[in-house]
């Protein structure tokens, strides 16, 4: 955990960014992820950091298991939890926005992981072509852009 030196917010991951005010906290480590990616990549759709959010993951036994949001996208999120979940698990992702009257659900795959402890991962959860309409929750965010 490191605090914001710009806003003092915790973060509970080692963050390049803030997910509070954005400030670059790090440098992008080149080191990758633990599903083989090389390190970072070009992104499709623009990533809105959120702070104080909140998800519940719906496993296939039925199980409920509450997440902090890291950031969203039109794509997907970006999850931190204190349980493993394994590359592509289907799960059910109920997010509860606080500038949102009703919660959020779709359908998403586990795309990446990364172990930040041993009782804490970071989760890429991908909603296929069930997008979200990001542009709406968050004006200053454009609408996704088809890949060139």
């Amino acid at each position: 955990m490191k605090r914001c030196p710009n806003c003092g917010a915790l973060n509970l991951f080692n963050e390049v960014e803030c997910v509070n005010c954005g400030i670059l906290m790090r440098s992008p480590s080149p080191a990758g992820r633990s599903d083989g990616d090389p390190g970072l990549s070009v992104r499709e759709c623009e990533r809105v950091n959120i702070a104080n959010a909140q998800a519940f993951i719906t496993l296939k036994d039925g199980a409920q298991k509450e997440v902090s949001i890291q950031n969203i996208s039109a794509k997907g999120i970006c999850v931190g939890a204190e349980f493993l979940l394994e590359l592509n698990d289907e799960v059910g992702v109920t997010m509860v926005l606080p500038f949102c009257k009703e919660p959020i659900k779709r359908r998403a795959t586990v795309s990446w992981r990364t172990m930040i402890t041993e009782k804490l991962w970071k989760f890429g959860l991908n909603f296929g072509d069930n997008k979200i309409d990001v542009s709406s929750l968050f004006p200053q965010v454009g609408p996704p852009q088809e890949p060139v």
